[in-house]
């Protein structure tokens, strides 16, 4: 069984972090051979990393985890050719959706802030950390 690495961050990102997010994403390409890549469906680092690895890393499948409620969705990803795309069930929650992102990775690669208020990222990361695997954080 492959590499499957599930990414969660920020949904406001500066020019700046975009860069960083981007530049750790084509590290990870070349470092870790994995065979998926699972994002959740919205803006920010989610559409970022989706939509880079559309344009450049075709060949690398995706799994897009779109939660239930969808005002933070970016609508971009979900014409993203090739991927595999799977709704939330309606009524489910961003944790619910969280919880299916970190359950179908082998590794996490979390781009966070610092900030633990309202912090889906940081929900991400102790939910990974549950589950035993391995996170890798970028400062932004």
């Amino acid at each position: 069984m492959g590499k499957k690495i599930g990414f969660t961050g920020h949904r406001e990102l500066t020019p700046a972090q975009e860069r960083k997010v981007i530049t750790r994403c084509n590290q990870i390409i070349k470092e870790e051979n994995a065979e998926l890549y699972i994002t959740g469906a919205c803006t920010g680092v989610d559409a970022l990393v989706a939509l880079h690895m559309a344009e450049h890393h075709p060949e690398i499948q995706q799994l897009i985890i779109v939660p239930a409620k969808r005002t933070y969705v970016d609508e971009r990803v979900l014409r993203i050719k090739d991927a595999l795309i799977t709704y939330m069930p309606k009524g489910s929650t961003y944790r619910e959706r969280n919880e299916r992102i970190v359950f179908n990775a082998t590794k996490l690669e979390a781009f966070w802030n610092g900030n633990r208020r309202h912090s889906g990222t940081y929900m991400t990361m102790n939910i990974a950390k549950y589950k035993g695997i391995l996170i890798t954080r970028t400062a932004l």
